[in-house]
């Protein structure tokens, strides 16, 4: 997230064009056995790494448990914040960042082609 954040918030159609395969190889090497200063390939690639990522994960950002309650109180974000209080400190954290970033992806959504609705719905499944 952090590449994307310092490198990809300007790039056009992040999220909607697919990386290629093998950058995302590279890059997800890179990232399994090291903690990288930088990160191989277009950020097309990393931002498809991210996506990888997050469906990998053996649970998803919103526990199972709160996953219920928070479809309940989307309505709400006194509530949402709530539900985003109990999730694991871990969770929580990764929550926060990957929405951090994708406000300020959303700051540039006139020149790069991302949406609210866009991201909604590819990140919904996702966290």
């Amino acid at each position: 997230v952090d590449h994307l954040f310092k490198n990809a918030c300007h790039q056009e159609d992040l999220f909607q064009t697919p990386g290629i395969q093998d950058e995302l190889q590279d890059i997800i090497e890179c990232l399994d056995t090291s903690i990288p200063e930088s990160i191989p390939g277009s950020n097309h690639s990393v931002a498809e790494a991210l996506l990888i990522f997050l469906e990998a994960l053996p649970e998803p950002v919103i526990c199972y448990e709160l996953y219920q309650r928070c479809l309940d109180c989307s309505q709400d974000s006194r509530l949402c914040r709530q539900v985003i209080s109990q999730l694991p400190r871990s969770h929580r954290n990764v929550f926060r960042y990957v929405m951090a970033f994708l406000r300020e992806l959303l700051k540039y959504s006139e020149g790069n082609n991302v949406s609210a609705n866009m991201l909604a719905n590819l990140f919904a499944s996702l966290l």
